[in-house]
This record gives C-alpha cells, sequence and structure tokens, in this order.
C-alpha cells in the first residue's frame, strides 16, 4: 500500500506540500477513492505519506506536519 506513485500528485512538487493548491486537493480526492476501493486503513494511508516524504528526504517536522494536514483531510473517509 504504500506506492509513491499514487500519492505524489497530492503533493506540491518543491515543498511536498500536501493538498496545498486546488489541483492537489483533486488529486488527493481521486487518491483518497482508490483508498476506499481497496478498503484501506488511515494507517496504510499515513504509511504512504510518510513513504513519499521520507523517499524525497524531507525532514521530521516536514514530514509531521503533513501527516497531520492529512489526517484533517484524509482520516474522515477510510477506516
Amino acid at each position: 500500500m504504500k506506492s509513491i506513485n499514487d500519492v505524489e500528485p497530492c503533493f506540491s512538487p518543491d515543498d511536498k506540500e500536501f493538498a496545498f493548491l486546488p489541483e492537489q486537493l483533486d488529486a488527493t480526492l481521486e487518491w483518497v477513492t482508490k483508498l476506499r476501493r481497496k478498503n484501506a486503513s488511515w494507517k496504510d494511508a499515513r504509511g504512504a505519506i510518510e513513504h513519499y516524504l521520507h523517499h524525497h528526504k524531507a525532514n521530521p517536522s516536514h514530514v509531521k506536519r503533513q501527516v497531520e494536514r492529512a489526517k484533517e483531510l484524509v482520516r474522515p473517509w477510510l477506516m
């Protein structure tokens, strides 16, 4: 479930902010829809986000902020 490619469009390309611009919000909606079809949990989504950010060498505080942002937007839709 930790596919970098699936979650990548949810992030801004330069600063790796989650769902920052309208097109990233649209991508996030599509991603959440895919996750729901797979019966994925918030834990799965969080893992994909963390994996993506670690792959791009994000510092721990940035990872924490992005996971918190994603939690607000994504967690209510997942089990």
